[in-house]
């Protein structure tokens, strides 16, 4: 099978990081985004569980073997995450290079070895990961190069995007959060996997749909218009392997637009069966530090990984689970609390029987 390329530098997963200057490309400009009304208040982890199992009850693909690669050599993206200086450490890195454990996870509905990156310290096993990430569709998982797994206080994750990147970090004690994974792959998925000059959530096309909507997913949706697509494609897995997103006790008529949207747009990269069609080609190895080189492990490739993350990824935002809000995003939900409460949006709003509003989500929360 031939590795999948992707056309041009891509979006970056928690920060816009290249302004699009396309005519096909609309504005950089999320305030229309922050004005939306939530369907689910307190996020998508709630889609983890419930009927039929939730996300975390989607099937993992059998994994046929995993392998640990002799240690004295790593993807550079693994080392570039390993030895950035973490500010929730005190500027130290977050893992020690010769800490780094390679590893080789085949899956049975793909022919194509996934390589990741674990530090020997990370809250999250290899076996948990490959059991996790496993879950998410093969057509889909196939626009992954690497994961890197890293330890820290708390469960985020974030993804770096383009022809030369394409890889998912998993931080943190991140158990049971298959809505996490698929958050991750959805930013490959509008980047690579929708075939775009540029990711396709900063088209004028996705975002005019969006803004058609009455509501958007969730109040990590109102980050970025990357964000935002990444958070319905993790609805239309949903919707694709667990059960109909209309079917759910909240209505989400008031997304309508963007969820058959992306649903369409993706097709079967999002549906569990097949095979893998590619895969991207693994990252350039680099030495894990002084003690391989001594050991004669590192012939021909260099010591140190370039430092993949520029200033502009130190303001990025992380994927915070968990409904805990900030002042800010306390305020903004009151406020848009308000708008509900007025009249002439009653009628917007209204649900069938058996259902949650989005309005009954607000006032439970806000309260």
């Amino acid at each position: 099978m031939a590795p999948l390329t992707t056309r041009s530098l891509l979006l970056g997963a928690f920060s816009l990081l290249t302004l699009l200057n396309s005519p096909c490309h609309a504005a950089d400009d999320t305030s229309a985004l922050k004005r939306k009304l939530l369907w689910i208040s307190t996020g998508l982890g709630e889609l983890n569980t419930g009927p039929n199992g939730g996300l975390n009850g989607m099937p993992s693909s059998r994994i046929e073997s995993i392998t640990r690669k002799p240690w004295g050599r790593a993807p550079e993206t693994c080392v570039g995450t390993a030895i950035e200086a973490d500010k929730n450490n005190g500027g130290k890195k977050r893992c020690e290079e010769e800490d780094l454990q390679i590893w080789g996870v085949k899956y049975a509905d793909c022919g194509i070895e996934a390589v990741m990156c674990v530090c020997k310290t990370a809250q999250v096993s290899i076996h948990e990961v490959a059991y996790e990430f496993g879950k998410v569709p093969v057509r889909a998982r196939q626009w992954v190069r690497h994961i890197a797994v890293m330890p820290d206080t708390s469960c985020h994750a974030w993804a770096w995007m383009g022809g030369e990147e394409n890889n998912i970090v998993i931080l943190g004690p991140c158990h049971n959060s298959t809505s996490l994974y698929l958050h991750e792959v959805g930013h490959c998925l509008d980047a690579a996997g929708g075939r775009m000059k540029g990711s396709y959530s900063q088209t004028a096309g996705y975002q005019n749909v969006v803004n058609g909507d009455g509501c958007i997913s969730d109040r990590y949706a109102h980050n970025s218009w990357a964000d935002n697509f990444a958070q319905v494609a993790v609805m239309a897995t949903y919707h694709r392997n667990v059960r109909s997103i209309w079917t759910h006790e909240i209505d989400a008529g008031c997304m309508q637009g963007a969820i058959n949207n992306v649903v369409g747009l993706l097709g079967t990269a999002i549906q569990h069966g097949g095979v893998c069609e590619g895969g991207l080609p693994v990252d350039n190895d680099v030495c894990v530090g002084k003690k391989a080189r001594a050991q004669g492990l590192c012939e021909g490739i260099p010591d140190k990984a370039k430092n993949h993350l520029s200033s502009e990824f130190d303001k990025r935002e992380t994927h915070q689970l968990g409904p805990k809000l900030t002042e800010e995003e306390r305020k903004n939900l009151e406020e848009i609390n308000r708008q509900i409460k007025h009249d002439d949006l009653e009628h917007i709003y209204e649900t069938g029987p058996g259902k949650r509003s989005i309005r009954d989500e607000f006032i439970r929360f806000v309260a």
